[in-house]
C-alpha cells in the first residue's frame, strides 16, 4: 500500500475519533463539537523539543501488566479502535514506528514516531522534521485505562526507540488545554519551544506563533 495523502489521512483520523466513542451519547456528542468547531476554534499549541543526547530513561511501571512494544504488520487485527488497519499498514510500510501497549490481546495505548514529513489534523499543517529529529504525535490511552501511568510508559518507549535509530532530538505538538500530555512530556524531559495560537471562524484560519517563555518550561 502506498502512503496515504495527508487529506486522506485526516479522515481516517476523523472516523478513528468516532470509533473511540463509548456509546451513541458518546458519538453524538463528538459529532456536535465537530459542528461548533467547524464554524470557529481556538487552540493553543505547545512545540516541544527532547534532547535525546541528555536523555536518562525514567523509571516507568504502569500500575495494570502491559505489554510496552514496536507494532508490526502482525497487530493489523489490533487496530480496530486507533488508527485503523489501513491507516497502521501504510505508515508501518513507509517507515514510520508505532509504539503499542497491549494487555489482555487488545492494544490499550500507543503513539507513533516518524522522520518523514506528517500532517497533524489538530493544526492541519505538514510537520517536516529536520536533520537527525524525529517528530513523535497521535499519542492516545483508551479512557478506561488512564491515569495507570500506561502512556508515560509508550512514550519512553518511543523516545528509546528514537534513540536506538540515531535521532538527536524528538518533537511534538502538545495541547494547552491537555494537561495529562503536557505532564506525560514534562516528566520526560520535554520543554516548550514554540507556542502556536490557531483560530478559525469559517473557512478564515489565522496562525500565530511565538517562543515559549520560561514559564512554560515547568507545571504550575
Amino acid at each position: 500500500m502506498t502512503d496515504l495523502k495527508p487529506g486522506v489521512r485526516g479522515i481516517c483520523g476523523w472516523c478513528a475519533r468516532m470509533k473511540r466513542c463509548e456509546g451513541f451519547p458518546g458519538a453524538i456528542k463528538f459529532f456536535i463539537t465537530c459542528c461548533f468547531s467547524f464554524i470557529a476554534a481556538r487552540k493553543i499549541m505547545f512545540f516541544m523539543e527532547a534532547d535525546l543526547l541528555e536523555y536518562s530513561r525514567p523509571e516507568v511501571r504502569p500500575a495494570v501488566p502491559v505489554q510496552i512494544r514496536p507494532a508490526t504488520a502482525a497487530d493489523h487485527r489490533l487496530a480496530r479502535k486507533f488508527a485503523g488497519p489501513a491507516v497502521m499498514d501504510g505508515r508501518l510500510e513507509r517507515g514510520d514506528i508505532c509504539v503499542i501497549a497491549v494487555l489482555a490481546g487488545e492494544i490499550v495505548a500507543s503513539a507513533w514516531l516518524t522522520a518523514q514529513t506528517d500532517y497533524t489534523f489538530t493544526l492541519k499543517r505538514q510537520i517536516a522534521p529536520q536533520s537527525g529529529t524525529a517528530y513523535q504525535s497521535a499519542l492516545y490511552t483508551l479512557p478506561a485505562f488512564r491515569g495507570l501511568g500506561i502512556g508515560l510508559a509508550v512514550e519512553n518507549a518511543i523516545l528509546l526507540e528514537a534513540r536506538k535509530m540515531g535521532y538527536k532530538k524528538v518533537t511534538q505538538f502538545v495541547a494547552a488545554a491537555n494537561t495529562g500530555a503536557l505532564h506525560i512530556a514534562r516528566k520526560l524531559g520535554y520543554r516548550p519551544v514554540r507556542e502556536i495560537r490557531y483560530s478559525r471562524a469559517l473557512w478564515h484560519e489565522t496562525y500565530r506563533e511565538k517562543a515559549a517563555g520560561p514559564e512554560h518550561d515547568a507545571e504550575h
